[in-house]
């Protein structure tokens, strides 16, 4: 069993009701609710926003509950669950714990407490309940606060609900906290979740930084936090030993300073020579690969080339989508999952990290004997090949061995 935030809400504004919605099925469920006052307040509770019937002659919720240890009182036939007290302006929190099994009536434990008052002379109130939804046909997928008083819930309430059995076909949650820690009973293996470390990245504040500025063309150079390709064609490189990765993500934050687009380039390879006289550009010569990021009119475009023994390429180029738009600063992010290379674009660095807003994609799949058969990936060059592809390169990060630089699970050991 491996628990995990199966949903969270958060208030803004004053209202009367705080919802969890989209609850995926899960044999138990334990509910932390905090909920602030403005003005008189009680907390009930409605499963699947489920208010059907009549209060007291059929509704579908039943109650016991005792205050402050007090004498019980028994409800039925509610139209929700009311686990708090009438009439409190305090602060309120509560822990409920409910057992969701679709042919069983939906039990319910709920402890919660008040703050009597602010400063310590005021003492603490609490209520001890237990309750039921009397639904025998449907799994929970929907938890809602509903405030019953005349009061609100002021902005700041919050409810947030853990899962029993969060988990993927990977065996092992995604949606938990950064830092949470996996032990597998079966295995006796131990896992952390925390981002991915990025392998190599470089956000040109120095200059020359390893990098071989204009090893053909002129104009390089690296300055303002961009490195700069004012004159082409051109090309520079720096040695990374990028390798030959199953998978990896490379982003790039990028700025296409003339209109023409004539393709400025970002290339991953193996060596730093070329067919074409700018260096880098083209098929590689005997026994190396590069794959060539690129900009043409406004489309992006790629070409995965190799050579082990005669040249080969795959080669992907949009041909819909928003173009990208010289001196604005773009963000494109390329993907590779096994033998798909993905390349894409977006308007900021949010969309890029939420994967929204995508204005461009493009993708190929490629050889992978011809990849694995040819040199590591050992230089990033950067540059243009036509006349009128001046741009400049502000921000790169490679993340080797992942498809995705979001927080995955990372083995420890055994325990």
């Amino acid at each position: 069993m491996a628990w995990g935030k199966s949903g969270s809400t958060t208030t803004t504004t004053t209202g009367d009701t705080v919802t969890v919605s989209g609850l995926s099925d899960n044999k138990f469920y334990v509910v932390l609710g905090h909920h602030l006052p403005s003005g008189n307040f009680r907390t009930t509770y409605r499963i699947n926003n489920d208010s059907s019937g009549s209060e007291g002659s059929s509704g579908t919720y039943a109650l016991r509950k005792s205050e402050d240890g007090g004498s019980e009182n028994t409800t039925t036939y509610q139209t929700q669950i009311k686990v708090g007290n009438q009439d409190a302006a305090y602060d309120y929190f509560d822990v409920s714990y409910l057992v969701n099994i679709s042919t069983e009536e939906k039990l319910m434990i709920n402890y919660n407490m008040r703050n009597g008052g602010n400063g310590e002379g005021n003492c603490t109130n609490r209520v001890d309940a237990v309750g039921k939804w009397a639904n025998t046909s449907s799994v929970i997928s929907r938890i809602d606060a509903v405030n019953d008083q005349g009061g609100s819930y002021a902005s700041g309430s919050n409810n947030s609900v853990l899962g029993s059995d969060l988990t993927t076909s990977a065996g092992r949650p995604t949606n938990v906290q950064e830092g949470s820690r996996w032990e597998e009973t079966d295995t006796k293996k131990m896992y952390h979740y925390e981002s991915p470390s990025v392998t190599f990245e470089d956000d040109f504040s120095s200059s020359p930084n390893g990098w071989t500025l204009n090893a053909y063309g002129s104009g390089q150079t690296i300055s303002g936090g961009f490195y700069n390709s004012p004159n082409t064609p051109s090309n520079g490189y720096k040695a990374y030993a990028f390798g030959s990765p199953d998978k990896f993500v490379f982003d790039f934050d990028w700025k296409i300073t003339n209109s023409t687009m004539d393709i400025p380039f970002i290339i991953l390879s193996s060596d730093t020579s070329g067919t074409h006289s700018n260096g880098g550009y083209g098929d590689p010569p005997s026994g190396h690969k590069r794959i060539q990021f690129m900009v043409g009119s406004g489309d992006i475009k790629f070409s995965s080339r190799y050579n082990d023994g005669g040249a080969s390429e795959e080669n992907a180029s949009a041909s819909s989508g928003t173009e990208v738009s010289h001196n604005t600063l773009s963000y494109f992010r390329v993907i590779k999952d096994g033998t798909t290379i993905t390349f894409k674009w977006y308007t900021s660095n949010a969309n890029r990290e939420a994967d929204t807003n995508v204005q461009q994609e493009t993708s190929a799949v490629i050889d992978d004997d011809d990849y694995n058969n040819t040199a590591d990936y050992a230089y990033l060059h950067v540059g243009a090949y036509g006349n009128n592809g001046q741009n400049e390169l502000d921000d790169f990060k490679f993340y080797s061995g992942v498809t995705s630089p979001d927080t995955a699970w990372k083995e420890l050991g055994t325990w």
